[in-house]
């Protein structure tokens, strides 16, 4: 039987936040999934302050909107008004970050998994319309894992940034010594280009393909 408890295990959400309502619009073809905070969750909270654990929670903030991995055919997204939390031991107020959210702004972990996973079979440009968003949202992605901590999915954005940028003309080395950016108005294209290869290498997270 299909229930809360189900549907937050599908979300991963985790022991401190629970689905509190589920709106669908036929006309928008969205779903909505409203998520609150739990009791259970001040026991995992610590203080970026002073590492205390002495925390109750206050008011909330604005309600925000994550877009997560669609369901049901359906454009799927996670909405919250994030609570703000009270640390007894140094009186800091501090935000409480939700256990789905992502590297980039608005999108969950499990979307940009799975946008990154795309992003290894097609282009940037075929990606960003399946998934349904813009190119320069795409790209926003791949940086923020390319400059994100080192791991399998860091890899994968780095490989498709090696693939895509070799596509333009006069190839990395070229772009290198321009300083030439992909498609978007950012300084974080500048900063990672060293993390790619030579023009002629093959990246190990490409796996093979050219």
């Amino acid at each position: 039987m299909f229930s809360r408890d189900l549907l937050a295990e599908l979300l991963l959400l985790g022991d401190g936040w629970e689905p509190s309502e589920i709106k669908y619009s036929q006309t928008a073809g969205t779903m909505v999934i409203v998520v609150t905070a739990t009791e259970a969750l001040l026991g995992e909270l610590v203080c970026p302050y002073c590492n205390g654990r002495e925390i109750s929670y206050g008011d909330c903030g604005k309600k925000q909107v994550w877009r997560h991995v669609d369901g049901f055919c359906v454009k799927t997204l996670i909405e919250c008004a994030l609570p703000n939390a009270r640390c007894s031991v140094c009186r800091h107020v501090f935000q409480v970050k939700p256990s789905w959210l992502g590297k980039s702004r608005h999108f969950t972990k499990g979307f940009e998994a799975f946008a990154l996973s795309l992003l290894r079979e097609t282009t940037v440009r075929s990606a960003s319309r399946v998934l349904g968003i813009s190119d320069q949202q795409l790209w926003r992605i791949l940086f923020a894992y390319v400059k994100g901590v080192h791991g399998e999915l860091s890899t994968v954005a780095i490989s498709v940034l090696h693939r895509e940028w070799s596509k333009t003309e006069g190839g990395l080395d070229r772009m290198r010594a321009n300083r030439r950016q992909p498609p978007l108005e950012d300084d974080k294209a500048e900063s990672v280009l060293h993390l790619l290869p030579r023009e002629g290498e093959l990246h190990p997270g490409v796996r093979g393909r050219k």
